[in-house]
């Protein structure tokens, strides 16, 4: 059976070489063109992960803050079932960063420019808007919390 569709093929191709040239140039962009498509949807997939993983509550303390009461309120941001973990960014690894982020403008900062914050990470799955918010609202209740910031505009544009 296999060996007559082998010869029948031969036979047509000697036949009509253009024609058998010609459907295999098609499939071939055919194939192409699938696995091109299939690669940039899964990059865009990663791409979207890759944001979503980046969802953050970032909340700035009062500069008159106790490291107890930064403790305190970080172990009760923890608690929360959204909150994947906690991070206290003191004012100088602040600082850090930002050099570090904007490269030649990095003499623009002074020393105590940047305020301490807490970085709160959401789990996964718990990172929609709504969710967020709510989160966002219950972290700006705390006394030793002055700003509450988490990007409100493009987390809504990312689960529309």
């Amino acid at each position: 059976m296999i060996q007559l569709a082998l010869r029948e093929t031969v036979t047509a191709a000697r036949r009509a070489p253009l024609l058998t040239a010609l459907a295999v140039i098609t499939i071939g962009f055919s194939l192409y063109a699938f696995g091109l498509f299939g690669l940039v949807a899964l990059n865009i997939r990663q791409a979207i992960r890759a944001v979503e993983e980046r969802v953050e509550v970032r909340a700035f303390l009062r500069d008159s803050t106790s490291i107890y009461a930064v403790d305190s309120t970080m172990a009760a941001i923890g608690k929360y079932p959204e909150v994947a973990r906690v991070e206290y960014v003191s004012q100088e690894n602040a600082l850090d960063r930002a050099r570090s982020e904007m490269g030649e403008f990095s003499d623009v900062f002074d020393q105590a420019v940047l305020p301490a914050s807490i970085e709160v990470h959401m789990r996964a799955g718990l990172r929609s808007p709504a969710s967020v918010s709510s989160v966002a609202k219950r972290i700006g209740a705390f006394p030793a919390v002055d700003d509450v910031r988490y990007g409100e505009e493009w987390v809504g544009k990312l689960y529309r």
